[in-house]
């Protein structure tokens, strides 16, 4: 019975002795364990125990600011709005009282007329 999955090694042939000399090489098969296969990252964790990180949205600290943010959002905007509904006009008033009137213009340049009336005689 023979095995078809043992590699087959065969001796190095030499040439004849009329052809020249040129040694042929055969390469033949290393024999032993197979060579080990290199460490992915996950693997190096599981070696060393390390904890593997966690997705974002599984971390509280990611949880804990997102709150912070909509609580610090809602209360700006509760402000927002009672502040501006709220909001009275303030008026400043005083009793009406009788005295001079007095009026002064300053301006510089050419004053024009708003109404004119042309007045002539036929």
């Amino acid at each position: 019975m023979t095995n078809d999955l043992a590699p087959a090694i065969t001796p190095p042939v030499a040439p004849p002795a009329g052809l020249g000399a040129v040694p042929v090489v055969v390469p033949v098969p290393a024999t032993g364990p197979p060579a080990p296969a290199p460490l992915l990252p996950a693997d190096l964790a599981g070696l060393l125990d390390e904890p593997t990180a966690r997705p974002w949205w599984r971390r509280p600290a990611t949880w804990i600011v997102g709150v912070v943010l909509l609580l610090v959002a809602g209360g700006l905007a509760t402000w927002w709005w009672s502040s501006s509904a709220t909001a009275v006009p303030s008026y400043s008033t005083q009793p009406a009282t009788r005295g001079p009137l007095t009026l002064t213009v300053t301006a510089n340049g050419t004053l024009q007329p708003t109404r004119s009336i042309s007045i002539g005689s036929e």
